[in-house]
């Protein structure tokens, strides 16, 4: 669908959320996006901000926002509602996004996302929690 342009944005956001399992995932889908000429607009961006939040990369987080900004994006209330979440909201969807990777025994991506909060300093006694009680037994960590 992507060669032939018969995809929307609609379609695109549903494969962002759907197929992609990470932001690397939903970057790279969203670049072939581009390369294919698909017209991009401020709501495709939105799972790639969620998840890039999801996995505390703050940072990452930001540069979308400002090339968003750069080519003349505005925040929907989509956007907004993404960028205005309560840590303690993000602290839920963390502990939530590792609990159901580690019942679906998914054990590797959950180490992985993990890792990856803990090495950006964005683990919190939830999610840490979590994972002794739960990962540690299935893991070679």
């Amino acid at each position: 669908l992507l060669g032939r342009k018969q995809v929307n944005t609609y379609h695109l956001s549903l494969m962002l959320v759907q197929a992609c399992e990470n932001s690397n995932a939903q970057r790279k889908l969203l670049q072939r996006a581009e390369t294919a000429g698909i017209a991009m607009y401020d709501n495709a961006f939105n799972p790639l901000l969620s998840s890039l939040q999801l996995e505390g990369r703050l940072d990452e987080l930001a540069a979308v926002v400002s090339k968003m900004r750069t080519r003349g994006m505005e925040q929907d209330k989509y956007t907004q509602n993404v960028l205005e979440r309560s840590d303690e909201k993000i602290s839920r969807m963390r502990t939530q996004k590792l609990k159901g990777l580690l019942e679906k025994s998914l054990h590797a991506e959950a180490w992985s996302l993990f890792n990856g909060l803990l090495g950006r300093k964005q683990v919190d006694s939830h999610q840490l929690r979590l994972m002794l009680a739960r990962a540690c037994e299935n893991s070679n960590a």
